[in-house]
């Protein structure tokens, strides 16, 4: 599998395995990754543009339509491990709403008095670190090992 893949609604933007979302056409010439914005519940979003308009859209979805495929219907973007700034593609799996909020209720992070209500997330420490490359050298190496031939992009 690649681990890094171009977002199909946003052929601008790519996104890598670990959630990282390399934006081509901003930032000039070279281009930039982006800095996610944070939710009230702590999942992460990124604004991204197309055909002069911007559109805002959270990770983990982009991550599980970019690489699984696009949402079944009924189905919603669920994180296994319940830390909802863990978009590993490993850690996100289509579910349906009800298994999300069972898994949510059984994590901790939402709590149940007759109806379900939602916590503030609380982050944990963790060992998960991006992997974001730390010049356009470094990003143009790792998308030729990719399989990117970068005179497309």
């Amino acid at each position: 599998m690649k681990k890094i893949k171009q977002i199909t609604e946003f052929p601008d933007y790519y996104i890598t395995v670990y959630g990282n979302i390399w934006s081509a056409k901003r930032g000039g010439h070279n281009g930039r990754w982006l800095n996610p914005g944070e939710s009230k519940y702590g999942h992460l979003s990124v604004v991204l543009s197309k055909d002069g308009k911007q559109y805002t859209r959270r990770v983990h979805r982009l991550m599980l339509e970019t690489f699984v495929g696009p949402c079944p219907e009924g189905m919603e973007c669920c994180h296994n491990d319940g830390n909802p700034k863990n978009n590993l593609l490993s850690n996100l799996r289509w579910d349906t709403h009800k298994n999300n909020m069972q898994d949510a209720v059984k994590q901790g992070t939402m709590k149940k008095t007759g109806e379900v209500e939602f916590m503030d997330w609380q982050p944990k420490k963790s060992k998960i670190r991006a992997n974001i490359p730390k010049n356009i050298d470094e990003l143009k190496c790792r998308m030729m090992e990719a399989g990117f031939n970068l005179y497309q992009l």
